[in-house]
Parts: C-alpha cells; sequence; structure tokens
C-alpha cells in the first residue's frame, strides 16, 4: 500500500512537471530549459517512468531522432570549430534525450500535463494578443499591427496553429462532449481569428491553411475535398478585403522578379520573402562545396561568413539548406527520415489521436521550409515534447490502459 502511494506521488510530481513544460513552450524560453531538464532528471528517478525507456527507444520516432543526431555527432569529425559544433550538439539535446521524454509521456497524466500545460500557455499568448490588439497597447514582442506576446509572431503562430489543429481534429471526429462544444468553439475562433488577424506570422498562417486541407482529407476524402473548396474561397474573399496582404503579395513579386535577374542584393528587397530568397541563394553556394557530408556540426555561420561575408546572414530561414551545409545531403536524408518515422508513429494510434499527431508533423515540416524549427532551441525542444506526449499513446483514456497501442518491439 506504502509503496503504491508512494508511486502515485511520484507520477503526480512528474505530470506537475509535465504541465510546466508544456505551459512554457508559447511562453518562456528559460522556463522551457528549466522545465524539461526537470522532467528528464525526473522520469530517469521515478521506476514507473524510468521503466518504459525500453520500449520507448523501439518506437519509431525515437529511431529516427537518434539517428538525426548521431549524423550531428559524426559531424564533429571534420567541423572547423569544435566548440561550435559542441554548442550545436547542446542545442539538438532533445533529439537524443527522446528515449527519456517518450518513456515518461507513455504515462497518461504525464503526457496530459504536457497537452493540458501547452494548452493553457498557447491561450493565454492569444487571449493577451487579442486584448492589446483591441486596446492598440502591444506589449513584450508585440509591434502596432503585430500584436505577438511572449514568443515572435512566427513562433505564436505556429503554436496557435497546433492547438487550433488538436481542436478541429477532435472536433471533426465528434469526440468533443456536447456540453463542452460552445466553450471549444469560442476558443478555435479566438486562436482562428488571433493568428490571421492580429499577429504577423506568415509563415506559420500559410502552413496551418496547408495543415487544415490535410486534416479534412484525412476526416473524409470527399467532404473534405469541398471543404478545402470553402477554404480556397474563404481565402479569396480574406485577400481581397486585406490591403496589407495585397500589399505584401506584390512586394513579394517585385523580389521575385529580382531574384530572378540575378540582381537581389543585401537590403534591395521589398519583404521577408525577398531576404529568404537572398540567404538561400547564400546558402546554396556554401552547400555547392561540400554537398555530401557538409562542412561540419556547428559550421554555418563560420562558412558563410568566409564565402558571403558579413552580409551572408546567420540564419538561412529553411532548416534543410541550414542541414545541408552542416552535414549535407546525408543530413537533410536523416531529416527526412525522423519526419516519416514521427508519421510511422503517428500512423499508430487511433484517430482523432492519430490526425493530430500526423498535422503535427506537418507543421513542422512545412514551417522549416522558410524558416530554422528543428535546429532552433525553443522549436525544437516543442517539437519533442508535443511529439512524444502526441505519439505516446491515447489522450484521454483510463490509467490502466495508458499505453494501449504502443507496440513492444
Amino acid at each position: 500500500m506504502t509503496s503504491a502511494r508512494s508511486t502515485d506521488a511520484s507520477i503526480r510530481v512528474l505530470a506537475t512537471i509535465a504541465v510546466l513544460a508544456g505551459f512554457s513552450i508559447p511562453v518562456s524560453t528559460a522556463l522551457q530549459n528549466i522545465s524539461s531538464a526537470l522532467l528528464v532528471v525526473a522520469i530517469l528517478l521515478i521506476p514507473a517512468a524510468r521503466r518504459q525507456i525500453g520500449t520507448a527507444l523501439r518506437q519509431p520516432f525515437s529511431i529516427g531522432c537518434l539517428v538525426f543526431y548521431a549524423v550531428f555527432v559524426l559531424g564533429v569529425l571534420w567541423a572547423p570549430s569544435t566548440h561550435a559544433a559542441i554548442g550545436m550538439l547542446v542545442k539538438l539535446r532533445p533529439y537524443l534525450l527522446v528515449p527519456v521524454i517518450f518513456a515518461g509521456c507513455m504515462l497518461l497524466p504525464v503526457r496530459q500535463g504536457v497537452l493540458l500545460g501547452f494548452g493553457v500557455g498557447t491561450l493565454l499568448s492569444v487571449v493577451v494578443s487579442i486584448i492589446t490588439a483591441l486596446l492598440h497597447h502591444p506589449v513584450l514582442y508585440g509591434m502596432p499591427g503585430d500584436y505577438q506576446v511572449f514568443r515572435t509572431h512566427t513562433y505564436h503562430d505556429s503554436f496557435a496553429s497546433i492547438l487550433i489543429l488538436s481542436i478541429a481534429a477532435f472536433w471533426l471526429k465528434g469526440a468533443i462532449a456536447p456540453r463542452y462544444r460552445k466553450l471549444t468553439a469560442l476558443v478555435l475562433a479566438a486562436c482562428v481569428v488571433d493568428v490571421f488577424l492580429f499577429v504577423a506570422g506568415r509563415t506559420a498562417q500559410g502552413a496551418l491553411l496547408a495543415a487544415l486541407c490535410c486534416l479534412l482529407l484525412l476526416w473524409d476524402v470527399r467532404k473534405g475535398i469541398v471543404g478545402m473548396l470553402v477554404l480556397v474561397v474563404l481565402g479569396a474573399v480574406f485577400f481581397s478585403s486585406s490591403n496589407m496582404l495585397k500589399s505584401e503579395v506584390t512586394r513579394a513579386q517585385y523580389d521575385l522578379q529580382q531574384a530572378q535577374k540575378g540582381v537581389l542584393r543585401s537590403g534591395n528587397y521589398e519583404n521577408s520573402l525577398g531576404l529568404r530568397l537572398f540567404f538561400w541563394r547564400n546558402a546554396m553556394a556554401v552547400v555547392e562545396q561540400k554537398p555530401v557530408l557538409g562542412h561540419g556540426t556547428g559550421s554555418y555561420q563560420a562558412v558563410i561568413f568566409e564565402d558571403q561575408g558579413a552580409q551572408g546572414g546567420r540564419n538561412p530561414h529553411c532548416d534543410y539548406l541550414w542541414i545541408a551545409v552542416e552535414t549535407g545531403v546525408v543530413g537533410v536524408l536523416a531529416t527526412l527520415a525522423m519526419l516519416i518515422c514521427g508519421l510511422v508513429q503517428a500512423s499508430r494510434l487511433a484517430s482523432p489521436e492519430r490526425w493530430a499527431a500526423t498535422l503535427l508533423v506537418v507543421t513542422f515540416a512545412l514551417t522549416a521550409l522558410l524558416n530554422s524549427y528543428f535546429t532552433d532551441n525553443i522549436t525544437g525542444t516543442g517539437f519533442i515534447l508535443l511529439a512524444a506526449a502526441m505519439f505516446a499513446g491515447r489522450w484521454f483514456e483510463p490509467r490502466s490502459d495508458a499505453t494501449r497501442g504502443l507496440r513492444q518491439s
């Protein structure tokens, strides 16, 4: 009896840390670093969680993440700077710790804690963003016309998008009890309004629309096609009524024309697309020098500066290019393998969790085309925490059935 009580108390402590870890993802980098470290230590110390590590190691997503990390470990061998290489490995530490985090999330209270904390933190961000927008008084990272709060706009919109997609998945499956539907609809509406009207994370907005189309197809192919057409119509209406969006498109067209003429230079682009085109061109020039194995782990900034000078950019705003510069085609293939392993892991769940988990992978894969998400501390750690919680089992099931559906080998 005493042993059972001790185990229950330990799991409650672990679940509390999990809530903090989930809450920190959309809110605080410092809290994220501290709580994720505490979560790993607690999992290793608590027998009920620690004994799940063997099973977690055999899961496709864990294998994919370890292969991804191993490529960067090998990249240290030809890295120009050992110090920079070690710094990169430290930043990518969540991928090495996936089996431990996954093991903890195989306990229902722990994965529920991560997801609950993330939901509360994201909703807090959305509510504060809307209030500051209505008051025309930005706070923290916010600025007039772009009312991000705790995170910059792409992060803010990405995390809100994950909440939107998860709620939408449960709604389409009919898994939300009638008594909660009005409240759920209000939360969903608030998130959608905030993402598209008050926070200008255009990359995340585009990824959300693409992921919503995927969700509709996962739900029902025929109805999904109709739903996609509705989204297209709504998008056209939104575009026609938004002078800001029209202006952005015009400026983007100018940048594309400049790039096609080969005259895009540092400082003469009109918007963030031009900036990205400029950075991509610089990164591709470096990739072509060592396309197979890259220049080594942690080498991006050094080789770009050597090849392009200070104007080359510290960040290519494309994870696949960043990874290609440092670890070549091998690293890009390892990244794609990790994402495929994530999709395989998601496929082992029942819907709507399967849909939500699949869309987490899709959202990050798409957003990483225009941003550094997997190699970034904030989003990389967030991705691993959310993926482990979403992949480890059903979100709402009896404690005695907490790990049903996971294959043991």
